[in-house]
């Protein structure tokens, strides 16, 4: 990351993280976190990476990004009131055992809007989700030693998606209480 936090307590509010070349622009590992009022803009990679961590994103703004948004792994966190837009990946991402509630996120220009993935379990409410170019919602394995993910979205908007919903067989995904069907695909067909 161009910057790393580890082991430690680290709460930012109004920061600003812009031109990042690394692979991440904000690393935090094994870590309690707050991101309040922030912004991160045009970075080469993914702008927040949160590895093992517990914590809150509230209020922040991520704008031409060429990777991720967000992107947890075994983590357990809480993201509202937060923009995203121009991501060429996934505006979030949860994966690796994580546990994510996402509230009152508008989401634009994207890849994927909310992927949870590899024994994750995401729960999505009040979020609007405009031009995701491969679905709004998803939910897949990625990783062989994992399993299957589960996404629970309640009261979305949407507009001009692809696709609202793009559950791997095995996985589940939910809409206001409604199963969603799933579909059969090889993770790797979509990266």
């Amino acid at each position: 990351g161009g910057i790393t936090i580890y082991n430690s307590n680290s709460k930012f509010k109004n920061c600003s993280f812009e031109n990042f070349k690394s692979e991440d622009a904000l690393n935090i590992i094994s870590s309690t976190f707050s991101l309040k009022n922030c912004i991160f803009s045009s970075h080469f990679s993914d702008a927040f990476d949160g590895d093992f961590v517990e914590g809150s994103i509230i209020n922040c703004s991520f704008s031409n990004i060429l990777g991720d948004g967000v992107d947890f792994s075994g983590s357990k966190a809480v993201v509202r009131n937060s923009s995203f837009e121009n991501i060429s990946d996934k505006a979030i991402s949860v994966g690796e055992g994580s546990h994510v509630e996402v509230s009152t996120c508008k989401i634009n220009n994207v890849s994927f809007g909310l992927v949870s993935k590899d024994l994750s379990i995401t729960k999505a409410s009040n979020n609007t989700v405009t031009d995701a170019k491969t679905a709004a919602f998803a939910a897949f394995q990625k990783k062989n030693s994992f399993g299957p993910a589960s996404i629970i979205v309640s009261k979305p908007k949407t507009s001009d998606c692809k696709q609202l919903f793009l559950i791997q067989d095995g996985s589940t995904g939910r809409l206001d209480d409604q199963v969603v069907n799933t579909s059969i695909f090889k993770t790797t067909d979509l990266y």
